[in-house]
């Protein structure tokens, strides 16, 4: 199918859209009542709802916030609507232009909780799964490569919600921890949100066309579905709308050329039925529960002094089924049963035995010499299982100290080191998998062949990841007179909608970089200066007024300085620093030939190093703190850098072009500040403390970021200075 064609097919979907939104309107005149819900909400601007999804998707990265309202706006603002398990109508998208699917409330609270618990799965492992499905509805080949021309040309849609749609993707993407999910690639991490969205627009494309077949074989057809119930001479729709064609034009079309060669109707239809089911299924690992904790006597582990290892804790990982969340998505799901003829047994919950549980510690994976902690004799973590209780134990310690350090110079420092586990999803060596564990939760012992078969088999190729973390704290030492940790970040992404039609291209422009300064030792560069005692007035008088002015000006200016702290890093200390910018344009340049067009440009590095003896010519690094010893008002000034690459890419009427190359990135590149200097009003530690004196305290820095600057963000601030008073006053008895 040429563009030309698409464009034309696109422009009659919408035709078919606009009356289905007339027939809505009746329904709204006449008896949206009776539906048993309110009527819809106004409708707002594709810029509004750009505008709305950026400030969502920040709320979404945010762990402290419930997801569940925020992904219930979100999915309306990307042109979904949503019902409940029956099909009845809860909520209307909220742009003009529909999408033409739909997802579930319960949905929405089962993905709101994956989201929250840390699940993701890489996006090439993600349509490997889905391809199972692919191959049995008749698409032939890979499906990775059709989602990718979607992904990179979503936006250049005739319909706004698809445009949101593509965005908010991206947006969710900025959540993510490490630099590597924007641009999209078979390696990035999809979060539970956007494979939920991408299942729901995937599943569809393959399964219109299979159904429109069905229509044609003989017998009547019982499809998984949430629209209401209906005559059994009647096609389901499955999750989507009267009027929908697809939206990954390709998929469709891979499908439409060989789903005729499916002429046994049963099977057909249980191939239908595991296709529109496939987004339950995955929900199911939301009864899957991992608690992480310290067996007494718990946090914190503290680091010997001298070069001996220091004491040993137990991290716990336990892996548990909640019985309660089974039984919901069994009640929620018994048309799904019912209707696919699944064997459902008595339902398996409580702890997970025989887990394969794989632990990571976030350490330095180059050198040993910044460890704070190691495992205790020689052992897998990687290979750790559940007992009968459905616990994973790894003994860990304190790592010795490099050299013994002097008892009279030390100060106790508190460090944190985060450690993740993540239940295997499938070995040959363990009793049960993640797999077998969440359907066993439901109690599925058998079913269908050509419904049960492909799930299994498509949860198995996706790797579904459920990582949970935890951060450990360490009590350390130092014998620095004064360290710091700063972090500076900065998450932030602005959206400018297009309008092929009127040769308008949109833009996005996402903005993520991380610069983390870890235990960096400093010097006060300006010592211990004491306030000059003042002189005498009548002396003071007794000066020319010129040389008063310039005695007053200078004892002005010591005054300023004694009431001053300023501290440079020298080190040693660590930095992190990630950077990752993309600016993607797409529309369609008009001329002899109308060509779709999609450019993006990424500019990507990161790097973790000690500072002084890791710095190299490609990672400059500086850091200053200045302390107003009256007022507490700090200012921080940082730089820093890293060897990173400029990406180019293109893709221009399917044709795709990329040029890589390497250069040094700067922290803060791509942004404008809208001031001068950081400045915080820090808190200070009470004065009872009679070894250190600490300052801390954060702040929000606005800058400018994309095309002329016309989009804005936040960058955050947060600091900590430890100072260690020399000779500090005895204690009072």
């Amino acid at each position: 199918m040429d563009r030309i064609e698409y464009f034309h097919r696109a422009l009659d979907r919408h035709l078919l859209g606009a009356f289905f939104r007339l027939s809505m309107l009746v329904v709204v005149a006449f008896g949206w009542a009776s539906l048993g819900t309110a009527a819809p909400q106004a409708m707002v601007s594709e810029e509004k709802a750009m505008d709305r999804l950026s400030i969502l998707a920040a709320k979404l990265g945010d762990a402290d916030e419930n997801p569940v309202p925020f992904v219930t706006e979100a999915v309306r603002l990307c042109g979904f609507s949503i019902t409940d398990e029956d099909g009845k109508p809860i909520a209307e998208p909220l742009l003009q232009t529909r999408i033409l699917l739909s997802v579930t409330a319960s949905e929405i609270k089962y993905y709101s909780r994956l989201l929250r618990t840390g699940n993701n799965v890489q996006l090439g492992d993600f349509t490997s799964g889905l391809e199972v499905l692919f191959a049995a509805a008749g698409g032939e080949g890979k499906l990775y490569p059709h989602v990718e021309d979607w992904l990179d040309t979503a936006t250049v849609s005739a319909n706004p919600s698809l445009r949101c749609l593509k965005q908010f993707l991206w947006m969710l993407s900025g959540n993510h921890d490490g630099p590597s999910d924007i641009p999209f690639k078979t390696s990035s991490k999809l979060d539970p949100l956007q494979v939920l969205l991408l299942t729901r627009v995937i599943t569809e494309d393959i399964g219109v066309p299979l159904r429109k077949h069905l229509k044609t074989l003989k017998g009547p057809v019982l499809l998984a579905s949430t629209q209401p119930s209906a005559p059994e001479d009647v096609q389901l729709p499955g999750w989507a709308e009267d009027g929908y064609i697809g939206i990954i034009t390709n998929v469709v079309g891979a499908i439409a050329e060989n789903v005729e060669k499916l002429n046994n109707y049963g099977k057909a239809v249980e191939k239908a039925n595991a296709i529109s089911s496939i987004a339950k299924f995955i929900a199911t690992y939301a009864f899957l529960e991992v608690t992480l904790g310290v067996e007494e006597p718990g946090q914190p582990l503290v680091r010997t002094k001298n070069t001996d290892s220091g004491s040993q804790r137990t991290i716990t990982a336990k892996f548990t089924i909640n019985g309660t969340a089974v039984t919901d998505w069994l009640k929620e799901n018994r048309k799904l049963v019912a209707v696919s003829g699944l064997d459902i047994d008595m339902p398996k919950t409580g702890a997970l035995s025989g887990v394969e549980a794989n632990f990571e510690i976030d350490q330095d994976r180059y050198s040993s010499k910044s460890h704070l902690i190691q495992t205790v004799g020689r052992v897998n973590i990687s290979k750790i299982v559940s007992d009968a209780d459905g616990v994973a134990r790894m003994k860990i310690e304190g790592t010795p100290q490099r050299y013994k350090l002097d008892p009279n110079k030390i100060l106790p420092v508190e460090k944190t080191v985060k450690i993740s586990v993540t239940p295997q999803v499938k070995s040959t060596e363990i009793k049960q998998d993640m797999v077998d564990a969440v359907l066993g939760a439901v109690g599925i012992k058998s079913g269908p062949i050509g419904l049960i078969t492909p799930v299994i088999e498509c949860l198995y190729r996706m790797k579904w990841a459920g990582t949970k973390w935890m951060k450990l704290k360490v009590k350390d030492w130092t014998e620095s007179v004064s360290y710091a940790s700063v972090t500076f970040e900065i998450h932030a992404s602005g959206n400018t909608p297009g309008n092929f039609r009127k040769g308008i291209n949109s833009d996005a422009t996402h903005i993520n970089q991380v610069l983390n300064i870890t235990d960096m030792t400093m010097v006060n560069v300006m010592g211990d200066r004491k306030e000059m005692p003042a002189m005498p007035k009548e002396m003071l008088a007794a000066l020319p007024p010129a040389q008063r002015k310039e005695f007053e000006e200078a004892m002005a200016a010591m005054k300023a300085l004694s009431a001053t702290l300023l501290f440079q890093a020298t080190g040693p200390g660590d930095v992190s620093l990630s950077i990752n910018n993309t600016t993607l344009t797409e529309g369609i340049d008009d001329g002899c030939v109308e060509e779709m067009f999609a450019y993006r440009f990424s500019q990507i590095g990161n790097r973790t190093w000690e500072f002084p003896k890791g710095e190299t010519p490609d990672s400059p690094f500086n850091l200053a703190i200045q302390i107003d010893k009256e007022t507490n008002k700090v200012t921080i000034a940082a730089s820093a850098g890293t060897a990173g690459r400029n990406i180019t890419e293109s893709v221009v009427n399917g044709k795709r072009k990329s040029k890589s190359e390497e250069t040094i990135l700067l922290f803060g590149t791509g942004i404008n500040l809208k001031v001068s200097e950081i400045l915080i009003q820090a808190k200070k530690s009470p004065e009872s403390d009679n070894e250190r004196i600490d300052w801390y305290g954060a702040t929000r820095v606005p800058f400018t970021f994309g095309p002329k600057d016309k989009y804005s963000g936040v960058m955050i601030v947060s600091f900590s200075l430890t100072q260690r008073i020399k000779n500090p006053p005895k204690a009072k008895r």
